[in-house]
This record gives C-alpha cells, structure tokens and sequence, in this order.
C-alpha cells in the first residue's frame, strides 16, 4: 500500500490535500506533521486520512522510535480506547473518549513535552469526565522528574501527597489529606542525602496540633503544641503574645511572671499561678 509522506501534504481550511491539488486527500500517510504555526513536531505518527481527515486506527510515536499512544480517530475526533506509553516503552494506561466531545472521560489523560525526548510534564487521572484518583505532575526538563503527586476523591484532596526537590529528587514534603483538610502528620525536610526533617506537624481535620522543628543535623531544637482550637483563637486574639510551657501554649497579657492556659478543646482561659522563667528551662 503507498504511503504518503506529512512533507507532502497541505491543510486548507482543517482538510488535508496532496500539494498542488484541489482535491481532499485520502489514503495512508506517516511522518512529522508540520503546524502552520508550530512547525515540524517532534512526535512521528502513522495512519489513514480519509476526504481530508484523520480516520481509522492511528498511532503515535517518540523521537527515539518507542510507542507513544494508539488508538482510533473518527473525522479527526480520537474515539473509543486509547493507549498511552513512557518514552521508555512502559504502559502509562488505557483511557476511554467521549466520541461527542474527544475528551478523555475515564483513564489518564497525559501532558508530553514538546521537546524530542517527549518527557511527561503531567498524568492527570479522570473518572466520569472528572478528576479523581492518582493526579502526579513532573519537573520540565529532560529527566521527566516527578514534582509532585496527590490523590482527589469528589473533588476533594484525599489520602497521601508529596512534594520533590528537583536536583536531588528527595522529598520536600510528604503527609495526608481527608476531605479536602490537611489530617495526619506533615513532613517538610531538608534537601540533603537521608532526607532528614526540617519539620513535623500534626494536623487533625485542618487544625494543627502541635509542630517539631529540626535543625540540619536532624535535631529537634524546637517543639510547640497547640490545641484543637487554637489556631482560629490566635486569630480572633492576634494581639495576645504567647509563650510555650511543658508543651502547652499560655499567653501572658497582665504580667510577665504569669501565663494563661488554652485549654486544649475549647476557648476558655484558665489562669495558671506558673512563673514564666520556670517555663523556659
């Protein structure tokens, strides 16, 4: 069967003709396809055109030869199963369009770099027509590293997530959301071999807890805790000032020998007859 070359191909009006003819192409054709805007691309493709448009089973290659994706074309619309490959070869997944609207409606939905290398930029997981599940999104350069990941249930953050240095590609943060509120410890560390903690907080339905703060060695120089409500009551009172003691938060307006006592699931000041210089030892 002969197979056309992109090279020879013009596109008038979104149909494609064989140059210097007037009427719309039909047959086999692979190569480069060359945007009017964009130029050459740098993915190779192989398929069958049809009075102009993409028809038929039609696959996607990277610059190195590998398979990128494959699947049917109907009037220049993908329909029905697609699959998507890593430019090493490795299956990313089978998503599903709507033949009404070409969207990606279940499966991943894969972002490639415009570059010859072709590295994904990002795996976006859709269910039902929306977001749901695994969402990870990658450094732009041309290692393909993984930036960062979480998970989505009913539009909503759920379940674990993490955030990577791009030269080291160790873990800048790491913890846990449930139903859209951080819930869990939160983890943020220093960018250095053995991925030691910068920081550690506990956060309990979007309230936090206490918080540890390490220095380089992984030391902790520094432990605070906090009550359930005590961040919305450092807002309503952000011109107390507060001091830490035995790892519970005081506030001392009246005098500096004295503290006052969050308690721990409510608003209410308790006083507390404690020297603040004992608290600091």
């Amino acid at each position: 069967e002969e197979i056309t070359r992109y090279e020879d191909l013009v596109e008038r009006e979104g149909l494609l003709y064989k140059k210097f003819t007037d009427v719309p192409f039909s047959g086999k054709i692979e190569g480069f396809f060359i945007d009017k805007y964009y130029g050459k691309s740098n993915t190779f493709s192989r398929g069958y055109i049809e009075n102009g448009k993409r028809n038929g089973d039609w696959k996607y290659y990277f610059y190195n030869g590998n398979l990128k994706s494959k699947g049917k074309i109907l009037n220049n619309t993908p329909v029905g199963k697609w699959k998507f490959y890593k430019n090493n070869g490795d299956l990313i997944g089978i998503s599903s369009y709507n033949p009404k609207t070409g969207l990606i409606f279940d499966g991943p939905e894969v972002l490639y770099s415009g570059t010859k290398k072709g590295n994904i930029i990002r795996i976006e997981t859709i269910k039902n027509g929306k977001l749901e599940g695994l969402q990870q999104y990658f450094y732009k350069d041309e290692k393909g590293k993984l930036r960062k990941q979480f998970y989505l249930k009913n539009g909503k953050k759920n379940g674990y997530f993490s955030d990577t240095y791009q030269d080291t590609q160790f873990l800048r943060t790491r913890g846990s959301y449930k139903n859209g509120e951080l819930d869990g410890e939160y983890i943020t560390s220093w960018n250095v071999r053995g991925v030691k903690d910068k920081k550690r907080i506990l956060f309990k339905n979007g309230f936090t807890i206490w918080e540890k703060i390490y220095n380089e060695k992984g030391n902790l120089i520094k432990f605070i805790k906090y009550g359930e409500h005590e961040q919305r009551w450092r807002h309503e009172k952000s011109d107390k000032t507060i001091c830490e003691y035995n790892g519970s938060y005081y506030d001392f307006r009246l005098s500096v020998t004295k503290c006052y006592f969050i308690e721990k699931n409510s608003d209410k000041i308790i006083p507390k007859n404690k020297n603040i210089m004992d608290s600091l030892h």
